[in-house]
């Protein structure tokens, strides 16, 4: 396992949170902290997760913990990219690829 890591970009007035390596629940603070300082420079933030080796059930609950803050704040959060594998980790667990809200049937 490969730690987490983030980055962060500003780009015409939108945030894009770069994130990489392994995403569990032991990156869930560096996540929420990345989200928390976006959310000041921005109402638009995109989460990049096209470098995430690995998700589980850890790092959904981080992205969804970052997410709903960001939103609570006014904050429109979008996943702007995913893996294949990521792809399908999501897909199994029935979330939306860009929101990570429950797929409608």
């Amino acid at each position: 396992m490969t730690t987490a890591t983030v980055a962060m970009v500003e780009v015409d007035g939108a945030v894009r949170v770069l994130l990489s390596g392994d995403l569990d629940a032991t990156s869930r603070r560096s996540v929420l902290e990345v989200v928390e300082f976006a959310v000041v420079l921005s109402e638009t933030i995109a989460l990049d997760l096209s470098l995430v080796a690995f998700l589980d059930a850890g790092g959904i609950r981080a992205l969804l913990l970052a997410m709903s803050f960001a939103e609570e704040r006014g904050a429109v959060v979008r996943i702007q990219a995913c893996s294949p594998r990521l792809q399908r980790v999501l897909d199994t667990m029935g979330l939306d690829h860009e929101t990570l809200r429950p797929r409608s049937s």
